[in-house]
């Protein structure tokens, strides 16, 4: 467990702070941080944590800005699976269709409540999305039928 926890921190770290002045990531490239930070997650959690990361493989190379997936997936452990006395179970999904991107975060925890109050983790992410995109992105979240927060940003290649 320690040296698994080194290593995803090892990971982490390299992806935090070798590029200061570098805005954007691949899509690959934000995928996997998020890998590491659960990986060192679920090794704090144990078996109260589960998870699984689907990403088309067609849009690895597509540039999207960096640490937008990751407050999402903090949100989901910290309000979602962290709130719950069995298994957390959090899925993320990273694909497309014709020509937007799609970033899918669900999880098993408590709903949302009603009018979503947006903390410091999500108030960074409307921030990085308007200063990216204006007003062509979107973060959109449901309970019913299942939990998620979506974003969605255009395609650019």
């Amino acid at each position: 467990k320690t040296e698994k926890m080194a290593l995803s921190l090892s990971d982490l770290f390299r992806y935090s702070i070798n590029r200061k002045d570098e805005h954007m990531s691949s899509v690959k490239e934000e995928v996997d941080m998020v890998r590491s930070y659960l990986e060192i997650e679920q090794i704090r959690f144990g078996e109260r944590l589960n998870f699984k990361i689907e990403a088309d493989k067609t849009i690895e190379t597509m540039a999207i800005p960096r640490f937008i997936l990751q407050p999402l997936v903090e949100n989901a452990i910290k309000h979602g699976v962290s709130n719950i006395e069995g298994e957390g179970v959090i899925s993320i999904s990273v694909g497309k269709n014709e020509a937007m991107l799609l970033i899918t975060v669900t999880d098993n925890g408590p709903s949302f409540p009603e009018g979503l109050v947006s903390g410091y983790g999500l108030q960074s992410l409307y921030d990085l999305l308007k200063l990216t995109y204006g007003e062509k992105a979107e973060v959109d979240w449901r309970n019913d039928p299942e939990k998620f927060i979506r974003v969605t940003i255009p395609i650019v290649l």
